[in-house]
């Protein structure tokens, strides 16, 4: 079935996807196989963390340059046309928060739940 929702993690400052692999991978599978919701889960490392190529440390970013970084792949790769979820562990809750205030494009609405 075709994807209704999408699901953006984003770890922690100095972290990386492959510390919560053991978590949002299956939390991904178990997403993907509902019947009602399809969800596609995506995650990547921050600017300066885990896999990024030829990155300096994640110190010698600015907030709005991860916030850049972050919306970017979102408008590349995940797309604008489908609900966007955001997880933030840690440091990167702050991080989406000020991603969707700075970047209104990317999440259009915010509900609390």
């Amino acid at each position: 079935a075709e994807t209704t929702i999408n699901l953006v993690c984003a770890h922690g400052m100095m972290g990386s996807c492959k510390q919560f692999g053991g978590v949002w991978e299956p939390l991904a599978d178990l997403l993907a196989a509902s019947p009602s919701t399809k969800m596609a889960v995506w995650m990547f490392d921050q600017l300066g963390c885990g896999r990024t190529p030829g990155s300096p440390s994640a110190s010698d970013f600015t907030d709005i340059e991860i916030e850049r970084d972050i919306a970017g792949l979102i408008t590349a790769r995940v797309g604008l046309s489908k609900p966007i979820l955001f997880m933030g562990h840690s440091y990167a809750a702050q991080t989406i928060l000020k991603l969707v205030r700075d970047f209104p494009d990317i999440h259009k609405e915010i509900r609390p739940r």
